[in-house]
């Protein structure tokens, strides 16, 4: 995996660049998250990525991180996740 942060010249906003090699995908298809520490990079928050077959398989496997105010959203419809 490759990380990287910088600036957009123009607007001046922070990217964050994440750059998965053939063994990080394998480990994702196998249930594996990859945890990104923000702190490392100097950023205020955590990243976590996840793979999953289906849109309701990633709701699923994310509910136990998160607490029951959290809002899970299908990016694709950008509407909320049934619970």
């Amino acid at each position: 995996m490759i990380k990287m942060t910088g600036k957009n010249e123009k607007t001046g906003q922070t990217a964050v660049m994440l750059g998965l090699s053939e063994g990080n995908l394998g480990q994702l298809r196998k249930g594996r998250p990859i945890h990104i520490f923000g702190a490392e990079m100097g950023l205020p928050v955590d990243i976590v990525i996840f793979w999953g077959p289906t849109e309701d398989k990633l709701a699923e496997m994310c509910r136990p991180m998160v607490g029951p105010e959290t809002v899970i959203r299908d990016m694709l419809t950008n509407r909320p996740v049934k619970s």
